[in-house]
């Protein structure tokens, strides 16, 4: 069987759910693979030549692939028979990287069927050729081998494998919070966000907004709270609370089998009394929001947010109703920015 190694080069501060997530498929596929990380690059040589993979995996967000990119090069001089592969956002909507990094092929997607595969099909065959979700080198070309789909059923996969992490990583173990997802996928148009354009990608590929159900969620939360320790935990889905049904189930259930407080991200314009209701009698005490820019205009036309400065300024009004704290998001210097839009954005946040 492939052996297989993720590589961090550096220190996280949060946990990276997608090396868990992933990590997780691969153990329930038969494949145990390791983590070799640390801001050293001589030590992650070092600990290549102990552990001998004959695959290396990189998950990237774009701005932190460059230093990956010379330590990419490196491995392939000193290990040239090792199989490289990068996935993660960077490629998925960046895959023309791979003719900057000396790697063998960049994954498209969520990864949980198509890593398995990739890995599967390098044992087996010795390449990668065929494997959907994944774009390859071959003689010199590089070859777009098609998507694979999503996983409608959250449920049927694996909890996220923490402990591959916490054992290079006290201090990501021993924090008080951790976090979670419940589901994924958004169905709004952001333009600066990632999900309008995967959901174009991926349409017809499986469902783009899907949720764990609140019992195998509640389970994570308290499998994870029980071996682990965990005293707050981060909801990161893009909108918690896209499901008022699921909300309720949960606000029901969550108090009584973890009963640990929580923050989350809500959107101003499905904020109302009953769902902050059920956000506190779930737990939630921080509730996150983006306003973005306080021009109408700008929010609107630019971002997509369709949303006006009085639905923002309800929403939070009734959160500190509520007595949750709320922490929102601006961006500044965006198209057709000037001083008096920014003081827009700072009168919105104060008033």
């Amino acid at each position: 069987m492939t052996q297989f190694a993720w590589i961090v080069y550096g220190r996280l501060f949060t946990e990276q759910i997608s090396i868990m997530t992933l990590s997780a498929s691969l153990r329930k596929s038969g494949i145990q693979p390791v983590l070799i990380y640390s801001d050293s690059k001589s030590m992650i040589l070092k600990q290549i030549s102990l552990v001998r993979p004959s695959v290396v995996g990189y998950s990237l967000m774009y701005g932190s692939h460059w230093r990956y990119r010379e330590l990419s090069k490196t491995i392939r001089e000193k290990f040239p028979d090792i199989f490289q592969v990068i996935g993660g956002p960077l490629t998925t909507f960046y895959p023309e990287v791979i003719d900057d990094f000396p790697v063998d092929a960049v994954g498209i997607g969520e990864g949980d069927i198509s890593l398995v595969n990739l890995l599967k099909s390098l044992s087996l065959k010795g390449s990668a050729e065929g494997v959907r979700g994944f774009n390859v080198k071959r003689g010199g070309q590089v070859i777009s081998q098609g998507l694979e789909r999503l996983v409608d059923d959250l449920d049927s996969l694996p909890f996220p494998e923490r402990k591959l992490l916490y054992a290079k990583d006290v201090f990501l173990r021993e924090q008080e919070f951790k976090s979670f997802l419940s589901g994924r996928g958004c169905p709004y148009p952001c333009t600066y966000c990632f999900n309008h354009k995967f959901n174009e990608m991926f349409k017809g590929l499986g469902k783009l907004v899907r949720k764990k159900s609140v019992a195998y969620f509640i389970d994570e939360v308290a499998f994870t709270k029980r071996e682990f320790g965990c005293q707050f935990a981060v909801f990161e889905d893009d909108i918690f609370v896209l499901d008022r049904k699921w909300l309720g189930e949960f606000a029901r259930k969550f108090p009584a089998k973890v009963g640990i407080p929580y923050i989350c991200y809500v959107r101003a314009d499905l904020v109302d009394e009953e769902l902050l209701g059920l956000l506190k009698e779930s737990g939630c005490q921080i509730v996150r929001m983006a306003i973005e820019t306080g021009n109408e205009q700008m929010r609107n036309t630019i971002l997509k947010r369709n949303m006006s400065n009085q639905v923002i300024i309800k929403a939070a009004e009734l959160i500190h109703k509520f007595k949750m704290k709320l922490s929102v998001s601006n961006m500044f210097g965006l198209p057709t920015e000037t001083i008096g839009t920014v003081n827009e954005t700072v009168q919105l946040n104060i008033a």
